[in-house]
């Protein structure tokens, strides 16, 4: 039986993933994680319909002979069998014939820092399994630390907080700081900020999505693109923003004194989003424009043809690009020039009907698309 090893954040030593009669649609998998305390629990959620396409079940505990049977025939006539894996350990992985699964030794891997409903993701192709949580969260939860933020310095008057999954940016100038979206909502954000600089804090948003403007709330301002200001308004907790709303241009410069942070427009993504330039320092704080994790171009209202648009633009004007930081995954990207031009190269592809997509992504409201790869740039994308 055919088996690949893939290895990442959750496995430093490495998971063993079931390749005969595999489907290919679970070669390549992004979902959520759903947490049993056993087999059988698991086999209670399949029965009664409570799973949905794409998760990944994790089942830390032993498998007797008499569940697995259960198990597996409860896993077969859900229908999700090709659509859905089972991260277990290696001796209950042997015993499980439906679906994808993924086995891991017990002693060596980090599967107890998985939280219920964690985006999990693997390629079997590429080899590499990993929690999407940033390699600053993964730290966290490595250390203990059950921080709702966590603070990651990135150079002098630079740093990157993270809530959950999603980042934020703060860049201090001289006379203030600017902060780069408002993550999810968390009760500590203020005092946080305090702590890293005392200087007026404007925030400014990379787009509209929840992830990344759950806190706007807790400032009188906030600078999005009028094409994202309505997406913005309906993706904020209530009671809603009750703040000014400043339209961003593409080309506007925060002067923070001494230090100038400019917004390109970068639609595709959203169609108002916009990536934040530093170019003295040659840092660009992308959002979910840019990145080593796929960039999901098929919700609305994104656009695979503004987003290759997009990445022509960043290539273009950035002429000092030194480092990439984005909003989820991988928080500095390297080789930012080589990324580009796979992105550049993978859009293309696409737009010009010769890329073949690969894999599963499910998302929360039940969407699905495939993955589509141009050396070291993955896009998510359906054709409409």
């Amino acid at each position: 039986m055919e088996h690949k090893l893939l290895t990442g954040n959750i496995a430093p030593e490495g998971i063993s993933v079931r390749m005969h009669g595999l489907p290919e649609d679970l070669w390549v998998l992004r979902g959520q994680a759903r947490l049993f305390d056993s087999f059988e629990q698991a086999a209670d959620a399949l029965e009664s319909g409570q799973l949905q396409k794409g998760c990944v079940l994790v089942v830390p505990s032993p498998l007797s002979s008499k569940a697995a049977v259960r198990y597996n025939k409860a896993f077969a006539s859900s229908g999700l069998d090709k659509l859905m894996c089972t991260l277990t350990d290696a001796s209950s992985a042997e015993k499980i014939t439906a679906g994808g699964v993924l086995a891991y030794q017990n002693d060596v891997q980090h599967i107890n820092l998985i939280r219920e409903g964690d985006v999990l993701c693997y390629d079997a192709d590429a080899g590499c399994i990993y929690l999407d949580i940033g390699e600053d969260g993964m730290e966290a939860r490595l250390s203990g630390d059950g921080s709702p933020i966590v603070t990651t310095c990135l150079g002098k008057g630079t740093w990157a907080l993270l809530t959950r999954y999603a980042r934020m940016f703060l860049a201090e100038g001289d006379d203030k700081a600017l902060l780069i979206d408002a993550g999810f909502p968390v009760p500590n954000l203020l005092e946080t900020l305090r702590k890293l600089t005392g200087k007026p804090i404007e925030l400014a948003l990379t787009h509209g999505h929840g992830d990344h403007c759950g806190n706007a709330g807790l400032f009188g301002c906030v600078s999005i693109h009028e094409k994202d200001a309505p997406l913005f308004l309906s993706s904020m907790p209530q009671p809603g923003y009750l703040g000014e709303v400043r339209p961003l241009t593409g080309g506007q410069v925060f002067d923070l004194g001494g230090r100038s942070i400019r917004a390109i427009h970068v639609p595709g993504h959203t169609h108002g989003s916009c990536a934040f330039y530093d170019q003295a320092a040659g840092l660009l704080f992308s959002g979910d424009c840019i990145g080593t994790g796929p960039i999901i171009a098929f919700l609305e209202p994104s656009d695979i043809g503004e987003l290759y648009s997009s990445f022509r633009r960043v290539k273009e004007e950035c002429t000092n690009l030194q480092a990439i930081f984005s909003g989820h995954g991988t928080l500095r990207l390297k080789d930012s020039a080589g990324l580009l031009d796979d992105l550049i190269a993978c859009a293309d592809d696409i737009l010009q009907g010769t890329a073949r997509g690969i894999g599963t992504c499910v998302t929360r409201n039940q969407q699905s698309c495939k993955t589509y790869k141009s050396g070291k740039g993955a896009i998510y994308w359906q054709a409409k």
